[in-house]
């Protein structure tokens, strides 16, 4: 978590409330490498944004893979603001992208620039 969105939802009854759950807590310092998990158990991805996936996620193949298989066998992908970037290079099993005639929303470099990022 970056320490602007800590402060920015310090006051926050439900941030308060997750931050102060040593089981969520457990869960996340203890969270599993995507080639641990097996993908014919999960029918959705949910793809979180901020700046860390831009750096974490659009290379990554494991990734990758197991949006493919999730999405093949008629799963859901979803993503907020720069997290859609964990779907660039998506490759399906019939060879297309994954983002192939679809219309995506995600965080624009103008959003970027009046952040000052």
């Amino acid at each position: 978590m970056d320490d602007l969105s800590k402060e920015q939802f310090k006051d926050d009854k439900m941030c308060k409330e997750f931050l102060n759950d040593e089981e969520a807590l457990d869960k996340i310092a203890n969270s599993k490498e995507v080639s641990d998990l097996d993908s014919s158990k999960y029918v959705a991805i949910y793809l979180p944004g901020g700046h860390g996936p831009m750096f974490d996620l659009p290379d990554n193949t494991e990734i990758q893979k197991f949006i493919a298989n999730v999405y093949d066998k008629g799963g859901y992908i979803s993503a907020v603001c720069h997290g859609v970037c964990a779907l660039l290079h998506v490759q399906l099993k019939n060879g297309e992208k994954l983002l192939e005639g679809k219309r995506v929303t995600a965080f624009s470099n103008d959003e970027e620039i009046s952040v000052g990022k």
